[in-house]
């Protein structure tokens, strides 16, 4: 319980210290190593962002994304629109565009006022459009590496296995490849986990935070709410009314934001922007156009399929389960065992019953990407044992395999002839050496213009003049000193 386990029983050591400066550094050079502009839903939000900070002389109203939709019947530019009174808008969730144009307003303000530079230029635009993941996919993620390394090893006391779960979350799940790219899910989990932390941080403020980060989440993707809802009435049970009051006081803020983001689009201040999304996403007889009953054929592609299967992907998630199992025979463990199982499930289950459940033309189950936190968060919970553990390593390095693959041809299935057949697929492509070669409209420039061809997806190791898989050399070697130095880390200050 909350009461009697908190974040501060556990001293940061100097060893413990080094361990987290090495994960932040890691995920923040590993997640830029890679990036892909991508398609329909980053440009959807990249559009908002355009449109925030550029000066443009077309008569719209606020957060409109008007002049970007030049052919919405042919969805050029993006199909992920949402309409309004005859205006065009985003159809996602506003949190990522708000947090992307602060950035941009900067890089705007350095470039083309004090350098006169032209932004509109496709490379530099491609440049901007990395610069922005960075911060608002990528530093999220890795402050929340952080707080998760250091809730797991209060949880759990044993480092060997905070460290795996840290490494599975950040490396062997697909928050690896998509924060790659600017998707909405990768940001809400990392606030979510930010949260949890705090929740369990005793400090004056930490209730405070928690809220504001729980509430950034779901500003930032719908389908983090649900596991927003849990967690909250979690934290209901376990904290006098006036630490609550601090939590609906940081609730409160992204709320507002909420309310008045989609009251100046919509009309309205609750229904969200995807309500209002393009009819070719929408069917009359589902609730809203987009739901329907449980969706049990949907529920097996989610958990076992080769294109967007968990457990196939992921195979630790098996592990995830072995330890809600044993937390929930455990008395001070059992409420928050509940709260995580039934958030992963109510994520599942709403995931099925969703029109466009499959996630559009990617590989893995993006609609879950919110709660990998809490099925990471349960891998504390296994029970010590040599053999679980050997197998855990096992499929971790599998886990590991699979995130890289994806996000080596980036998440996005758009390949030029592709087969769909998930990572039967991508593992061939992989070995074939066609690394970071998808390409897509930036902004209204086409595909073919050189700039975006070569540029619109990359890595590191292309830009340093390698080629196929050679391009991963510099990341590979890197990732492999960083686990070999935290474990002997680790394992010298547990003995």
């Amino acid at each position: 319980m909350i009461s009697e386990i908190n974040t501060q029983d556990i001293k940061p050591t100097k060893n413990i210290l080094i361990v987290e400066k090495l994960i932040f550094l890691g995920i923040l050079l590993s997640y830029s190593y890679f990036f892909s502009a991508g398609e329909w839903n980053q440009i959807s939000r990249y559009d908002l962002i355009f449109t925030l900070v550029e000066p443009h002389t077309m008569e719209a109203p606020l957060f409109s994304i008007d002049r970007f939709i030049e052919s919405p019947k042919h969805n050029f530019n993006t199909g992920d629109w949402a309409q309004h009174d005859g205006h065009y808008y985003s159809n996602k969730a506003p949190g990522s565009a708000l947090l992307g144009s602060a950035v941009y307003s900067i890089l705007y303000a350095l470039e083309h006022s004090l350098l006169g530079l032209e932004v509109k230029e496709p490379g530099l635009t491609i440049f901007n459009l990395w610069i922005i993941n960075i911060f608002v996919s990528v530093l999220p993620l890795a402050f929340s590496a952080l707080c998760f390394f250091r809730l797991v090893l209060m949880l759990s006391r044993r480092y060997q296995e905070t460290l795996i779960a840290t490494i599975f979350l950040y490396w062997g799940s697909l928050l690896f490849p998509y924060a790659t790219q600017l998707w909405g899910t990768t940001s809400a989990c990392a606030f979510i986990i930010i949260g949890l932390y705090f929740l369990y941080a005793q400090h004056t403020r930490s209730l405070l935070l928690c809220g504001i980060f729980w509430g950034l989440a779901v500003l930032t993707e719908y389908a983090a709410a649900p596991a927003v809802f849990f967690l909250v009435a979690f934290s209901t049970t376990q904290n006098s009314k006036r630490r609550l009051l601090s939590l609906a006081t940081g609730l409160f803020g992204p709320a507002v934001v909420y309310m008045f983001y989609h009251s100046a689009c919509f009309g309205n201040f609750w229904k969200p922007a995807s309500f209002y999304s393009n009819p070719e996403f929408a069917q009359a007889e589902q609730v809203f156009g987009m739901f329907d009953l449980i969706n049990t054929e949907a529920l097996g592609t989610i958990l076992y399929s080769n294109r967007i299967g968990i457990f196939l992907h992921m195979p630790i998630l098996l592990f995830a389960l072995i330890g809600l199992y044993f937390a929930s025979k455990n008395t001070l463990q059992r409420k928050l065992a509940a709260t995580l199982a039934l958030a992963a499930l109510v994520q599942l289950v709403l995931n099925s019953t969703f029109l466009g459940w499959h996630g559009g033309f990617v590989v893995g189950a993006r609609y879950q990407i919110p709660v990998l936190g809490l099925y990471a968060l349960a891998l504390c919970f296994v029970p010590q044992s040599k053999i679980l553990l050997k197998l855990m390593k096992v499929a971790l390095g599998i886990s590991m395999a699979n995130m890289l693959v994806i996000a080596s041809l980036t998440p996005i299935y758009a390949i030029k002839d592709a087969h769909y057949l998930g990572l039967t697929e991508y593992y061939r492509r992989f070995f074939d050496g066609n690394i970071a070669q998808h390409t897509y409209h930036v902004r209204t420039t086409f595909p073919d213009y050189p700039p975006i061809q070569h540029f619109h997806t990359f890595n590191i190791g292309e830009l340093l003049g390698l080629k196929g898989l050679a391009t991963l050399a510099p990341l590979l070697v890197g990732l492999f000193l960083f686990v070999i130095f935290s474990k002997n880390l680790l394992k010298r200050f547990e003995s």
